[in-house]
């Protein structure tokens, strides 16, 4: 294992820089924006890779495979990712699903698993390096917000830390590769689906404010019963593509 480094945020450059010191604490503070850190995990890989974010967006992930298959080691490193994929998640565009199958297809030895409680963020390589921090595996997470955390090279740290995460991973639910791929054309059918809705909705807002507000004998009577109606509809289709996805196992029955 290297000597001990420490990435201290210069605050005029908002850069990090490296130093040895054999005096060191276990660990140093982390502060925003940490890709050089990132960067520098990714560089300890030669084994294994433990990715723990509830949100991950596709540019990270291809950033991680990037640099594997950069130095040849996407075939031999055991990579484990927990997230959360609740409906919701990738609905709004906070997780892509498209990162996990990116991850999936060029790095073999892959486990994805479905953590719904997940909050963590925790990045482990090998037995050399931990990053604990409040930034998911998006831009905003490592480059943009105010995040803040830990960076350790110390083997007892990093062991410790890697035995909680595969001990986490063990009660999630594996999903592959090809039930991501399900997922994903379930999420673009519901996306499409919203935004038809959203157009009808907007439709039935403007004229309900006429109807209402500005022309109270409005052709337009009735319609508001209808709108009511496909926006019940959708609700109810929006509980069963959740219930899908809930569970991520195989043979669910929610």
């Amino acid at each position: 294992m290297y000597g001990w480094k420490s990435w201290i945020r210069q605050e005029k450059t908002g850069h990090f820089s490296s130093s040895v010191n054999a005096s060191s604490p276990p660990f140093a503070l982390l502060r925003s924006p940490w890709s050089e850190a990132f960067n520098s995990l990714l560089l300890e890989v030669n084994q294994s890779l433990i990715l723990a974010s509830p949100f991950i967006k596709l540019s990270r992930a291809t950033q991680v495979s990037s640099s594997l298959r950069h130095r040849g080691i996407q075939n031999k490193v055991q990579l484990i990712v927990l997230t959360d994929l609740r409906p919701e998640n990738a609905l709004s565009g906070a997780t892509d699903l498209e990162a996990l199958l990116e991850l999936s297809k060029h790095i073999p030895e892959v486990e994805l698993i479905y953590l719904p409680s997940l909050h963590a963020k925790v990045y482990l390589a090998d037995r050399s390096m931990v990053i604990i921090t409040s930034g998911n595996l998006t831009d905003g997470g490592i480059e943009r917000n105010f995040e803040y955390g830990i960076v350790s090279t110390d083997e007892s740290i990093v062991d410790e830390a890697r035995r909680d995460f595969e001990s986490y991973a063990l009660l999630g639910a594996k999903v592959s590769s090809s039930e991501i791929t399900a997922l994903l054309g379930e999420l673009m059918s519901s996306r499409s689906f919203i935004g038809k809705q959203n157009g009808r909705f907007r439709i039935v807002q403007s004229e309900y404010f006429m109807k209402n507000c500005v022309r109270p004998k409005s052709k337009f009577s009735g319609i508001v019963l209808g709108a009511r109606q496909r926006m019940l509809f959708f609700l109810r289709q929006s509980c069963s593509f959740s219930a899908k996805v809930r569970c991520a196992q195989p043979n669910c029955t929610l």
